[in-house]
């Protein structure tokens, strides 16, 4: 990143610039595209960082640079499989990309990755991107728990593209983006920044989106303070598993993590599960826990009805055949406020057997058996409810 813009600075450039470009594309659209693009630049500077590591072996004297990375396209390999540049054949590129997806979870095709997109001076086609992700899609981890974290990510921005009407004007919106994008330095190796522009691009966004918005953002001061309440509490803990079975964009998660590593001072382990309703705002929830540099294999994220689909499971591919009940340490919840629900199905539930069943056409209590119900005993919640939870006439309030 440019030494004289600091991160704030920045996101308000980008975020400025990508709202001066959208000229008729909508807001939700709008929000599809400049976050797929931001998550593609840190999936990218990971995968160029990891590559830069893999070539140290075979660059003498000097630190590798774009140059050696591109060296390892297609065209660079002779009819032998031997490297035109290193001491390489295709067999030992094949074992870098294998180590990529035990290691980072994908593979970028050299070709692909965001520094050779910001390095060129002729315009990006939309045509570039999609053949991106469409590579990115068939070089995924083979663990299927990893795999699913990464499968979908860029649906909302593959399915909005072609819908834009005329390709030299999306092309001209894509490129205004990615011109600010690039201002985001590979060379400081700095996650931080790009993980507090995308908190910064989703707040934005959820104050332009209105109620909408609110679905997938919690205020920032709400998220400080309940954060607050439930790491102190947990301070202690070597270990801690946190749950948010309405996730949203996952701000509350990463916001409780946070607070969790201040107050414990070191670096335990953290495991974070997530479930969320709303197919485009669970992909949300899986981009910005992982632009926040969480390890991918300590990030759960299902998207399914929470009062109709208990979990977390604890098996494999979430088959709910072997439903095992998972425990956690502290939950953290902005669930939909006063959300209508028949908890007629639920009878039997054991979510709802001990403290008994929530009461009919209001939600809120039942997100808070359901909460309630996968904490530890010596765990802790924080859940945000309307205040007429409170007040509500009737038999059942």
């Amino acid at each position: 990143m440019n030494s004289k813009i600091n991160k704030e600075q920045l996101s308000k450039i980008i975020w400025d610039s990508a709202n001066n470009a959208r000229g008729n594309i909508s807001q939700e659209q709008n929000k599809n595209f400049l976050l797929s693009l931001l998550f593609y630049k840190f999936l990218s500077q990971k995968q160029y960082n990891f590559l830069i590591n893999q070539l140290k072996e075979y660059v003498e004297n000097r630190q590798p640079n774009l140059d050696d990375i591109n060296a390892l396209n297609d065209e660079n390999f002779d009819e032998d499989g031997k490297n035109k540049t290193f001491n390489l054949y295709s067999e030992g590129y094949q074992d870098i990309i294998e180590a990529s997806k035990i290691e980072l979870g994908y593979f970028i095709k050299p070709r692909y990755l965001f520094e050779n997109w910001a390095n060129n001076n002729t315009k990006l086609e939309i045509k570039e991107i999609s053949d991106a992700v469409q590579y990115f899609y068939k070089n995924l981890s083979e663990q299927d728990e990893i795999r699913s974290l990464f499968e979908g990510v860029f649906d909302a921005y593959s399915n909005d593209i072609y819908k834009l009407g005329d390709p030299a004007n999306a092309t001209k919106y894509l490129n205004n983006i990615l011109e600010k994008i690039k201002l985001i330095s590979v060379e400081q190796q700095d996650f931080d920044v790009l993980g507090y522009i995308y908190q910064y691009v989703i707040k934005q966004f959820a104050g332009q989106l209105g109620k909408k918005g609110g679905e997938f953002f919690t205020p920032s001061e709400v998220s400080q303070l309940m954060s607050e309440i439930v790491a102190r509490h947990l301070q202690n803990r070597q270990n801690i598993s946190i749950y948010d079975p309405t996730s949203g964009s996952g701000s509350l998660l990463i916001k409780l993590g946070d607070m969790f590593a201040k107050y414990s001072k070191t670096k335990h382990k953290v495991t974070y599960y997530a479930q969320e309703y709303n197919s485009e705002t669970y992909t949300l929830s899986k981009m910005n826990l992982i632009m926040h540099d969480i390890n991918p294999i300590d990030i759960h994220v299902r998207n399914a009805d929470t009062l109709k689909k208990d979990w977390p499971f604890f098996t494999k591919n979430n088959d709910e055949s072997s439903y095992q009940l998972k425990m956690v340490d502290g939950v953290v919840a902005n669930p939909p406020y006063s959300l209508n629900w028949e908890p007629d199905d639920a009878i039997g539930d054991p979510r709802f057997s001990e403290y008994g069943l929530a009461p009919k056409s209001k939600a809120d209590y039942a997100f808070v058996l359901h909460s309630l119900y996968h904490l530890e005993r010596d765990g802790i919640m924080a859940v945000v409810l309307p205040h007429g939870v409170l007040f509500r006439g009737g038999e059942w309030s």
